[in-house]
């Protein structure tokens, strides 16, 4: 994941992924590394590079993330309190 040229080398400096803590609806890992560049651009791309590959895996383990959802139900609302409907021009 992490072992290719975008990324200092554990020989280089420590390099590590573990379980960082438990959370209402997630397990969160701390991925611990450094990349080479110090181009803010560069840097993001390899985030993401890095990212798709987390869920790459993921995938391919037949599992999947749990993203945080909410559910508002309502019965009604008093006419009084209705905001006005938006029409577009």
């Amino acid at each position: 994941m992490v072992d290719n040229e975008d990324f200092v080398n554990p020989e280089e400096a420590t390099t590590f992924v573990c379980v960082d803590s438990f959370n209402d609806s997630s397990v969160d890992f701390l991925v611990y590394c450094f990349t080479r560049t110090i181009v803010w651009g560069e840097w993001l791309r390899i985030k993401e590079q890095l990212f798709l590959e987390i869920m790459h895996i993921v995938d391919e383990a037949d599992a999947s993330f749990a993203f945080p959802s909410q559910s508002l139900y309502l019965e009604s609302l008093p006419v009084a309190d209705r905001p006005e409907p938006f029409v577009p021009i």
